[in-house]
């Protein structure tokens, strides 16, 4: 089972992965951010959160096409 992450501990996965997607976490998400997200989704996994970044840089690569 995958170790469920402290808000400060994704705060710092996101900055260990800025570049490829964890900035907006690392920019953008709050502790609320993050309180809402495990209260409607379940904790926040290293593997969860590689998946968010993922799709937060595809997003960003989208915005940046148009």
């Amino acid at each position: 089972m995958a170790k469920h992450l402290t808000y400060e501990e994704l705060m710092d996965y996101a900055k260990q992965h800025y570049n490829r997607g964890g900035d907006m976490t690392y920019e953008c998400m709050t502790r609320e951010t993050f309180d809402m997200w495990v209260n409607l989704f379940g904790p926040m996994t290293k593997p969860a959160a590689l998946r968010m970044f993922r799709v937060d840089l595809e997003y960003e690569r989208e915005i940046a096409a148009k």
